[in-house]
């Protein structure tokens, strides 16, 4: 029974890691891409308080995230804790109970 509570959990976290793999590389192209011009940015850098998105620019990405995800994000999720980076919206998606 513990090896199959093992696996079971190692199956979970791979899909997970998976999947979050695949949702940063599609977030960070999308703003890479749409956002700013085609300037690179790393996963961790900080989107906000560095000034490259703008009030604008967070709008474009909530619609971006709720069109691409099949999601509704509620205005009291849209903080700088949740969207500050690529690596904290894919931290914020993965939370949501209605993630795949």
């Amino acid at each position: 029974m513990k090896i199959l509570a093992f696996i079971s959990v190692l199956s979970k976290y791979t899909r997970m890691n998976i999947i979050g793999n695949a949702d940063k590389s599609v977030i960070s192209d999308f703003i890479c891409e749409k956002l700013l011009n085609n300037r690179s940015i790393e996963s961790d850098e900080n989107l906000l308080l560095s000034g490259l998105l703008d009030s604008l620019g967070i709008v474009k990405l909530m619609l971006f995230l709720e069109e691409k995800f099949s999601i509704t994000i509620p205005p009291q999720d849209v903080t700088i804790t949740n969207m500050a980076s690529v690596d904290a919206i894919v931290g914020y998606l993965d939370k949501r109970p209605d993630h795949p």
